[in-house]
């Protein structure tokens, strides 16, 4: 406050509304730190506020499938300079996304006249583990809704010199999947009106 001199006058009627203006605000801090207090006490069911959801658990990173696929390379004695197409999806309806790897380079290796290598990897809570080797494959792969022993059923087709055209069905037979197009049964189902994911084309 002001020091009433003659150098600086003010008067009771100057000073008067700041006390109350000052009292109403001291007021208004009290009132609104109880509101606060009360606020902060309730939970936030009473608040009607809800949790944000956790994201769900989809399986290891692509790196660890990564490394599951160099260790299969280097079992089956193939080059470490290996080069291959991958996708992540839920073959067995376990809600963790398996690996489906399309390998193709060094071509002379991987690639016969036929078509290329596929392996399929089963994903677990921290690991990747290689469930199925195949050969003879050409883009596209067709993943299919329909299962067979709990496994998504996969489609591709075969051509060449020595075969005809033609659809042929990957049906899991309770523990891996086909080797070779030509130990599997033809595909008689229309592509079109099957729900379907879309690999490699």
């Amino acid at each position: 406050m002001a020091k009433l001199t003659q150098e600086n006058p003010v008067s009771f009627l100057e000073i008067a509304p700041i006390r109350r203006h000052s009292l109403s605000m001291r007021y208004f801090m009290i009132f609104s730190l109880l509101v606060l207090a009360a606020c902060g006490g309730s939970s936030s069911s009473d608040r009607g506020m809800t949790p944000l959801p956790s994201k769900a658990f989809t399986g290891p990173p692509d790196e660890v499938l990564f490394d599951a696929v160099a260790k299969y390379v280097a079992a089956n004695g193939r080059p470490a300079q290996t080069t291959y197409k991958h996708k992540r999806i839920d073959l067995n309806n376990d809600g963790l996304l398996d690996g489906i790897v399309y390998i193709d380079l060094p071509h002379q290796v991987w690639c016969g006249w036929d078509g290329c290598s596929m392996a399929v990897f089963q994903a677990g809570q921290k690991d990747f583990r290689a469930v199925a080797g195949m050969s003879g494959i050409r883009g596209p792969v067709y993943v299919l809704d329909t299962t067979t022993n709990g496994w998504r059923d996969i489609v591709v087709r075969i051509s060449g010199m020595k075969v005809r055209d033609k659809n042929v069905l990957f049906a899991h037979n309770g523990v891996t999947y086909p080797q070779h197009p030509m130990n599997a049964p033809d595909y008689r189902g229309s592509l079109r009106s099957v729900r379907k994911e879309t690999l490699f084309r």
